[in-house]
């Protein structure tokens, strides 16, 4: 073979020999770390955390958009990453005990761990013929759940999440909430509808309300007591185990600062005249009062009755909205547009302020 032949044959070679370099070093070469892994942070810009629960153990779960589920064992100190089979928003999660839970979300999704929080799989649910938006769950004893969402839809569960059954005709609205205890329970919806069980949620029937306006949540302290919270700043009472409800008063802070309760920055709140009102998202029972929480960091502070009532905020400039108040240990944790653990002495501290403003 010539010289020339040579060259020709090598430069019309060489594209396929540096392909299967790369190849070679793709498939068989390992690149050595160089430096320290970076870690993904628990929180990126854009997240939306929408539910909150707080396990028997003390262990923390937060859900969002995008199919993210974080945890925490060290009272929101650090978090962990789940695997989870989904990419779509959760919208709220719901512990049964230390290793089961129940998660659900956009496009009607459900998914349970039963590892703690760990790793999770998706199950079947029914879908909603007129919207697929799941909004809330609650868990109870026994392996009950109900969640609640768009379109009607009422979906009921007795195995741990495992399997779902529709117990409602859907319609043109939606369920905004389901708190359940001791067999009964309670959900609230747009246009002020409220609707009872006392079955663990296999039946329902509607009450009558005081407003017009959407509730977003509802909590009970026992059989008899509950709260509900809705939009402007709304907020129900009821002694009868939901049979009937009255409007109490409720206006939230201003701009205008009256006195602050600690340093905002170790995550106390600051409260404020009464002035604007701002919707309600959210509410719990802590044991001894109630709290809810809404947008541009309002905070409600009611008594055992549901009679009386403080505003606060977060903050002075706190401008972040919150779907989901949980108490745990030593403190209240909330999460939305993001994620903050208020410390419960503060609360109160804060909530004697106002009461001794009020009385001056």
């Amino acid at each position: 073979m010539s010289i020339q032949r040579l060259s020709s044959f090598a430069s019309s070679a060489a594209p396929f020999l540096i392909i299967g370099g790369l190849l070679y070093a793709g498939f068989f070469v390992k690149p050595e770390p160089k430096g320290d892994a970076v870690a993904r942070p628990a929180f990126e810009r854009g997240d939306r955390l929408y539910g909150t629960t707080v396990q028997p153990d003390g262990k923390i779960l937060l859900v969002g958009n995008n199919g993210k589920i974080l945890s925490s064992t060290d009272a929101a100190r650090s978090w962990q990453y789940a695997t989870v089979p989904t990419h779509v928003s959760l919208q709220d999660v719901a512990a049964w005990d230390d290793k089961r839970a129940v998660a659900v979300g956009n496009d009607d999704v459900v998914v349970v761990t039963e590892d703690g929080g760990t790793s999770w799989k998706r199950v079947d649910a029914p879908k909603s013929k007129i919207a697929n938006k799941l909004m809330h769950v609650r868990t109870a004893p026994d392996g009950h759940a109900v969640a609640v969402g768009e379109g009607g839809v009422i979906l009921t569960s007795s195995d741990y999440g495992q399997h779902w059954a529709s117990v409602r005709p859907e319609e043109d609205i939606a369920w905004n909430d389901v708190y359940l205890k001791d067999g009964h329970g309670w959900i609230v919806g747009e246009r002020g509808r409220i609707l009872i069980s006392s079955d663990n949620g296999q039946s329902w029937r509607e009450v009558a309300g005081p407003v017009k306006s959407s509730l977003m949540a509802v909590s009970f302290r026992n059989g008899n007591d509950g709260v509900a919270v809705g939009l402007n700043g709304v907020i129900l009472a009821s002694h009868d185990g939901g049979a009937t409800w009255s409007e109490e008063p409720f206006r939230s802070p201003d701009e205008t600062g009256a006195a602050s309760a600690g340093d905002a920055k170790d995550g106390s709140i600051t409260l404020y005249e009464r002035g604007k009102t701002e919707h309600l998202l959210c509410v719990t029972w802590d044991g001894k009062r109630w709290i809810a929480a809404g947008t541009k960091g309002v905070v409600a502070i009611g008594d055992a009755g549901a009679e009386h009532w403080t505003g606060a905020r977060l903050s002075p400039d706190d401008r972040h909205w919150y779907t989901s108040i949980v108490p745990g240990h030593d403190a209240y944790f909330l999460s939305g547009s993001r994620v903050v653990a208020v410390p419960a002495k503060r609360l109160v501290q804060a909530a004697a302020i106002e009461k001794a403003g009020e009385h001056s």
